[in-house]
Order: C-alpha cells, then structure tokens, then sequence
C-alpha cells in the first residue's frame, strides 16, 4: 500500500511530526480513526507513541482498537529492543 510504504520511508522530523498527529487521533470518537493511528503509528515507529498505545490497549471502549494497539505496541518495542541489542555490538 502506498501509504504505508510513504510512512515507512519518511525522515525522522517528518516522522516526529506525523506521529503527533496520529497520537492526537487516537483520541478520536470514531472507532477506525483510532485503529488506523494505531497501525500508522506501529509504521512508523516512534518510542513516544508506546505510553499512549500501552493506555488505549488496556482502555479502549473497543477490542478492535484495543488489539491494534497491542500489536502497534509490540511491533515498537521489538523494534526499540533490536536496536538496542545492535547499539551494543
């Protein structure tokens, strides 16, 4: 999907800047906005976006949003987690 390879790709500001907005929709009253920033987060993972995600994972009126939070989640921390295990080398 084209969008996913766009936030895959981007520079680290611009990723800054679009995970701010994706945190901010998480919020959001309609269901698939928030699991849609869940999956645009876990793309382009941002260590910021764990806390919120670990909250709405564990909170979330939905089970929807609540199962694409822990994977967004997992996938970050992996992420975080391989880097750190590489940074040690």
């Amino acid at each position: 999907m084209a969008v996913e390879k766009y936030l895959k790709n981007t520079s680290n500001e611009l990723a800054n800047d679009l995970s701010a907005c994706f945190m901010c929709l998480l919020e959001h009253d309609d269901e698939l906005s928030r699991c849609g920033s869940c999956r645009a987060l876990a793309f382009l993972k941002q260590e910021n976006a764990l806390k919120h995600l670990e909250y709405l994972a564990k909170q979330d009126n939905s089970a929807q949003v609540q199962s694409e939070a822990r994977r967004a989640f997992k996938e970050i921390r992996r992420y975080y987690s391989s880097y750190q295990e590489i940074t040690k080398i």
